[in-house]
């Protein structure tokens, strides 16, 4: 299990915790990636540290035995707007690269008011990448999509940004997390979304 971390004295960073039966937890002493291993982002003030959270790590699809973790970040040089950070392992877990942020500009200009981006969450579909995202302003769950690889960060392959749309009269305006999207009914009413 990846989670976030942070005491008093330090910014936030990225640790590792692993287990046998799903109860019982042994965390790792040191962190696996924090604000420092990745120059381009924003470690903020220590006792703060809230903007180097949510990873979401999956396989690299285009690297045998690789990873790919995204989490949300803000870049140093613009603090005001949160972006999803890239990290690559060649295998070992315990051990992670910085790729840069997914969206080297930011996301789009239309979207600035929203300042928050957490919880990323990619999957693939049908041939189309997409990584689903929370905000904190009207709608909250968005989307962008692409047809290149999610290990990708460069802008050109990132389009498509739009909100996650309601289903039946369903809003996603309280505070919903894009951790989980499925195509179910349940009492006659729609109870998730599949992208």
């Amino acid at each position: 299990m990846f989670y976030t971390g942070i005491n008093t004295q330090d910014v936030a960073k990225i640790g590792l915790a692993t287990s046998t039966d799903l109860s019982t937890w042994e965390r790792l002493d040191a962190p696996v990636f924090t604000c420092h291993d990745a120059p381009w982002t924003w470690c903020d003030e220590p006792g703060y540290g809230l903007d180097f959270r949510d990873p979401f790590v999956m396989p690299d699809p285009d690297v045998a035995g690789g990873w790919l973790m995204y989490y949300a970040t803000r870049r140093d040089s613009e603090t005001t707007l949160m972006v999803p950070g890239l990290a690559k392992s060649g295998g070992d877990l315990t051990h992670w690269e910085d790729a840069g942020p997914l969206f080297s500009l930011g996301l789009p200009s239309w979207q600035s008011r929203r300042g928050i981006f957490e919880s990323p969450h990619l999957f693939e579909h049908d041939g189309t990448w997409y990584i689903a995202y929370t905000t904190n302003d009207g709608q909250q769950l968005l989307f962008a999509e692409a047809t290149d690889s999610p290990s990708d960060t460069s802008d050109g392959g990132w389009t498509k940004f739009d909100t996650v749309p309601n289903v039946d009269c369903f809003q996603f305006t309280n505070g919903f997390a894009s951790e989980y999207f499925a195509d179910t009914v349940a009492g006659g009413h729609s109870q998730g979304v599949l992208l």
